[in-house]
């Protein structure tokens, strides 16, 4: 991701958490779905890191923050607090 341009600055190492493993589908009519753990590193993220993170983070930077689906919609909904 670095060499990519890719900020690192912000990522945790969570030794207890398994990476998250999922499963996507589709049928041959298009329809489909995924079937996703919830015992995942991304299930540990809290209110407490998503501020943490804006406390750090500069305000010149310019960039995206993404909380993808496999983060709970608690804190998708806190991260977009700091966005509005």
């Amino acid at each position: 991701m670095e060499e990519a341009g890719i900020s690192t600055e912000f990522v945790k190492i969570e030794k207890e958490a398994r990476t998250m493993y999922s499963l996507c589908y589709m049928y041959p009519d298009g329809d489909g779905g995924n079937i996703t753990s919830e015992n995942s590193a991304s299930h540990l993220i809290t209110e407490d890191d998503i501020n943490a993170f804006f406390i750090q983070i500069k305000s010149s930077r310019r960039g995206i923050v993404l909380a993808a689906p496999e983060v709970p919609v608690s804190i998708r909904l806190h991260l977009l607090k700091f966005t509005i």
